[in-house]
């Protein structure tokens, strides 16, 4: 039911947009707007998983290199990276 009325409100909001804007997007129908709103939920539900893993991509090498460029003298810390070195292909099959 919760889809169901999701896809209803992004048909509305669509159509709100093409009445408040028609120079930029015209909308024929509301079955027109049903279809660009069931579209535009497929497009996210693919795309979200790979901008996380994205994401998470991005966000471990900057704490990786971050890690390695703050006192990078200092054992406890070179130890940890090198354990963490060692997990990360391990880490990838993974996921």
């Amino acid at each position: 039911m919760r889809l169901i009325l999701l896809w209803l409100l992004n048909a509305c909001a669509l159509l709100a947009v093409a009445y408040l804007m028609p120079s930029s997007i015209q909308v024929a129908s509301f079955a027109t707007a049903m279809i660009a709103a069931l579209l535009l939920g497929l497009v996210n539900v693919v795309l979200r998983p790979v901008l996380v893993l994205l994401k998470v991509t991005v966000v471990f090498t900057q704490a990786v290199s971050f890690g390695l460029m703050v006192k990078p003298d200092s054992p406890a810390r070179l130890t940890t990276m090198g354990r963490m070195v060692r997990v990360l292909p391990s880490a990838l099959v993974i996921l």
